[in-house]
């Protein structure tokens, strides 16, 4: 009777649209059932062979054949920021990426929200049938219901969390902080100032985590004249570091929550006519190849970049496959380089 319906009504058979109507999917889950990928939820299996047969529904076997093919590309949504294709993080994570997918013959899309509220962002990005799977990195936004609730595998990297339905791949922020300002206070450090980054992201509210557990479980006060908030930017870390500069007890060391942020450190600490280490001790967080340019070299904090582009690519193609279930939490470790920026305190 539907079919009768539709196709008098339209002039044609019933299409991809009428069956992800009925089974109330959206349309590239359809295009995954009728393809036979695994990453479907059974209920929505279910609905679509239903309305698959409940309408008569025919699929045109190139389109079938096309979309199939298609569906291999991986989308990767990031949140536009200034900059943000001349960031470390982001270049590093993306050549971890590119080692995997390339050779998997994988297209590598690049996805983010364009002054269009997120909810129609996902309906949108989870009607194309050619993605098969989402990479986010979610910034300071939670995952999306929406998203959730769809059947397209997805990973978070950069961010851990306790849902059991999310998969995530992050790094030990806090630990690397931790053993960071450790280190400093082994050097002989009592005043320890910290430049953070932005609240809204958990890697900067973990690195500030660890920088104060850290004094804390050494006995050393918290002091918050010597916490500062440079957001992850250069710019803002070189103004904070003047003022922590003028400060009535100097620090003799600071933590700094990212190498980026260093670089704006070093300027201020130069220009106030002090010396590294001699006047003041840094450590910085990333690992990025300039901390070795500089004199003296600084030591950091390396965190794996690349092998969480890799491991999230690695892990996405196997969702993809269905030859991983989901559930997924892996949290990769971060370690101290130490190098010439850092020196005890006589």
């Amino acid at each position: 009777m539907m079919r009768n319906k539709l196709k008098h009504r339209k002039g044609k058979f019933p299409s991809i649209d009428d069956v992800a109507r009925e089974a109330h999917v959206s349309i590239a889950t359809v295009s995954r059932v009728i393809n036979n990928f695994g990453s479907v939820k059974d209920a929505n299996r279910v609905n679509v062979l239903e309305a698959v047969s409940k309408l008569n529904y025919k699929p045109n076997i190139s389109a079938s054949r096309l979309a199939s093919n298609k569906v291999n590309s991986i989308g990767l949504i990031w949140p536009f920021y200034d900059d943000m294709f001349g960031s470390y993080f982001f270049t590093e994570l993306m050549k971890g990426v590119r080692d995997v997918v390339f050779p998997e013959h994988r297209e590598l899309i690049l996805l983010y929200p364009a002054n269009e509220p997120l909810d129609e962002f996902y309906r949108r990005i989870l009607n194309k049938t050619y993605i098969g799977g989402l990479m986010l990195e979610l910034g300071a936004q939670k995952v999306n219901p929406i998203l959730k609730k769809s059947d397209i595998p997805y990973i978070v990297v950069n961010a851990r969390y306790e849902d059991p339905e999310i998969n995530c791949i992050s790094v030990s922020n806090r630990r690397g902080a931790y053993e960071a300002v450790e280190y400093l206070i082994k050097l002989g450090h009592k005043k320890i100032a910290t430049i953070h980054g932005s609240l809204n992201i958990q890697p900067g509210i973990e690195r500030l985590e660890g920088y104060k557990a850290a004094l804390k479980e050494n006995g050393l006060p918290i002091k918050e004249e010597l916490i500062a908030d440079g957001n992850f930017y250069r710019k803002i870390a070189y103004e904070k570091m003047l003022k922590l500069l003028e400060v009535d007890e100097l620090p003799t060391a600071v933590f700094i929550a990212s190498d980026e942020m260093a670089l704006g450190a070093v300027k201020a600490i130069r220009e106030k006519g002090l010396e590294i280490p001699r006047d003041v001790s840094i450590i910085g967080f990333d690992d990025n190849p300039i901390c070795t340019e500089l004199f003296p070299q600084i030591t950091t904090v390396r965190q794996p970049i690349s092998e969480m582009g890799r491991l999230a690519a690695e892990l996405m193609i196997k969702l993809m496959e269905g030859k991983e279930k989901g559930g997924i939490k892996k949290s990769l470790d971060t370690e101290l380089v130490i190098r010439d920026s850092c020196r005890p305190i006589s």
